[in-house]
């Protein structure tokens, strides 16, 4: 289940947010990425703060794939677990 409020895209295991009143497509990649980075340290184990922060930067750069909790890969369009 997945859910948008604000600029924030929510789902299963998975944060992303996409910065509003950005001005190009850098501006927008380099503030997503920067909200991506906390994920490497707050989310235990450390295995699966990689796992999300990988899906964030996916989903920030609109290119690439997300990794499920169970394993499966899907492209970052269709990133639903």
């Amino acid at each position: 289940m997945s859910k948008r409020t604000g600029a924030c895209a929510t789902g299963f295991q998975m944060l992303c947010c996409e910065p509003q009143g950005s001005t190009s497509q850098a501006d927008t990649v380099a503030s997503c990425h920067k909200q991506c980075a906390p994920l490497l340290g707050s989310v235990q184990p450390k295995s699966e703060g990689q796992r999300l922060y990988g899906n964030c930067r996916a989903l920030c750069d609109r290119k690439g794939n997300v990794r499920c909790p169970d394993g499966r890969v899907k492209p970052w369009s269709n990133p639903k677990c």
